[in-house]
């Protein structure tokens, strides 16, 4: 399976396989690996909503050829995974909290 596609000024990557495999893994996968249950929180949308929104930029400006919008979206997908870090390890204190 080809990784990439190549334009003649560049390469777009293929989001739609990490697009859906990584959401329906995170559930599962956290519970497994840390041990503790995440309670959900609605604060889950805002990374989730940043994240598909600074996809949608990263392929916009692949399409149009904009190098700087690209680096946006980059810029934007690493402050999404990051406040789902900080999100997540909220909702582990208040949910071991609860137990006590």
């Amino acid at each position: 399976m080809k990784q990439a596609v190549e334009w003649s000024h560049g390469i777009i990557s293929q989001p739609l396989p990490h697009s859906i495999s990584l959401p329906c893994h995170s559930c599962i996968t956290r519970r497994a690996i840390l041990g503790v249950s995440i309670n959900f929180q609605p604060a889950f949308y805002i990374h989730l909503i940043l994240l598909h929104t600074s996809l949608a930029l990263r392929v916009t400006a692949d399409y149009v050829n904009r190098h700087t919008l690209h680096m946006w979206g980059g810029l934007l997908n690493e402050v999404a995974i990051l406040l789902f870090i900080a999100i997540t390890v909220l909702s582990i204190q208040k949910s071991l909290s609860t137990k006590v």
